[in-house]
């Protein structure tokens, strides 16, 4: 019995080495896409008017410090969110703790 249940293992074992093998790698062409796709945007934004160029930089610190600000409020709540966890387990610890009764 122990004989043929290794034997299972190792015949499993060997088609899934033969599966893995047998696919080819994919390489990631995300660095590729992403040069490509920054090369376009840099095109069409030299295309644009010296007004509309202003006008896109405009939008695009005013989106940045949006983020930005959304980031930091979130961080923020995180952190009074802790905050008021941490005061909240002291107050459970000290009212629900045992005190040994003084002199009975």
């Amino acid at each position: 019995m122990n004989n043929q249940n290794n034997q299972d293992w190792e015949r499993r074992f060997q088609e899934l080495e033969a599966e893995i093998n047998s696919e080819p790698e994919q390489p990631t062409n995300l660095p590729k896409q992403f040069e490509k796709t920054f090369t376009q945007l840099k095109q069409w934004f030299n295309k644009l008017s010296t007004p509309a160029q202003v006008v896109v930089g405009i939008v695009g610190v005013v989106l940045v410090f949006s983020v930005v600000n959304s980031v930091l409020k979130l961080v923020a709540s995180l952190l009074s969110i802790t905050i008021l966890a941490v005061v909240l387990y002291g107050l459970y610890k000290f009212f629900m703790t045992p005190r040994p009764h003084q002199g009975d």
